[in-house]
C-alpha cells in the first residue's frame, strides 16, 4: 500500500508481511527499507523522504489504560491503538519522536470511537507533512483535527478542527471529520480529503483552507463534493 514517487526520485511501498517501507530505484529494484525504532509498530499510512535522507515514519502500539477512571463504564482494561511520530536518519537512529499519547487527552477523540469499547484506536494519525516554517503538520482522524508540531521540542502549535479547535471557519459551515492527507500547498494553504462522516446526508469531499494563524482563521478557498455523492468512511 501507499505506492508514491519521492522527490529524490525514489518509490516506496509498504509491505504488509514484514510491517517495512521499502524503496525502490527508477528500474523498480529494491535498495533500501525503513522502519520505526524503540518497539512501535510502523504503521502503513505515511512516509516522506528528507532531502538530507532522514525518513518520517507513522508507528502505533498497544497500550492498556484503566479506562473506568477516565469516562464511567469504561474498561478496566482498555487495549488502546496509540501513535507515535518518528524521523529517522540514515543509521536508523531516532532524532525526532512525538507521542501523540503524551499530547493528546484520551477524551479528545471524536464520536466515531467508542471510549466504551474494550478495544479502541486512539488518534489515528494517517498523514504527516511540512509548513512553509519545516514544523510538522499532522492529521489525527480519530480526533477529526489537523494539529501542527513543533518540530524541534514537540509542543504543540495549533489545533485544527474536532473538540479542541482553535480556529473559526469560513465560507465553510460543515467542518470536516476523519480526514485524511492533509498538507501544506506552496502557497501554505492547508489542503485534505474530508471523509465528511457526519455530514448529513453523508458525503466526502476535497477541501482547501487559507489559514490566518493569527487571527484563528479557517477559509475555504475551494472545495470538490461529487456529483451524486459519494460518501468514503
Amino acid at each position: 500500500t501507499d505506492f508514491k514517487l519521492h522527490q529524490n526520485g525514489l518509490i516506496t511501498y509498504f509491505d504488509e508481511s514484514s510491517s517495512k517501507f521499502f524503496a525502490l530505484d527508477s528500474t523498480f529494484a529494491v535498495i533500501d527499507s525503513f522502519w520505526v525504532q524503540n518497539g512501535f509498530i510502523t504503521d502503513e499510512h505515511e512516509i516522506k523522504i528528507l532531502k538530507n535522507g532522514n525518513v518520517l515514519l507513522i508507528g502505533y502500539d498497544y497500550r492498556f489504560y484503566d479506562m473506568s477512571q477516565i469516562v464511567p463504564g469504561g474498561d478496566r482494561n482498555a487495549s488502546v491503538v496509540v501513535n507515535v511520530v518518528q524521523e529517522i536518519n540514515k543509521k536508523r537512529t531516532v532524532v525526532f519522536e512525538w507521542k501523540a499519547y503524551e499530547h493528546y487527552k484520551l477524551t479528545d477523540v471524536g464520536p466515531e470511537v467508542n471510549l466504551l469499547d474494550p478495544s479502541f484506536i486512539h488518534s489515528h494519525i494517517n498523514s504527516i507533512d511540512f509548513d512553509l516554517d519545516s514544523n510538522l503538520v499532522v492529521s489525527s482522524r480519530g480526533l477529526d483535527e489537523i494539529t501542527k508540531i513543533d518540530r524541534k521540542n514537540g509542543n504543540i502549535i495549533w489545533r485544527l478542527g474536532g473538540k479542541n479547535n482553535q480556529f473559526r471557519f469560513i465560507n465553510d459551515s460543515l467542518g470536516f471529520s476523519a480526514q485524511h492527507s492533509a498538507s501544506i500547498l506552496p502557497n501554505g494553504n492547508l489542503i485534505l480529503f474530508d471523509n465528511g462522516l457526519f455530514h448529513k446526508p453523508h458525503f466526502s469531499r476535497a477541501v482547501e483552507y487559507k489559514l490566518d494563524t493569527t487571527g484563528k482563521t479557517a477559509t475555504l478557498v475551494w472545495s470538490y463534493r461529487n456529483l451524486p455523492d459519494v460518501a468514503s468512511i
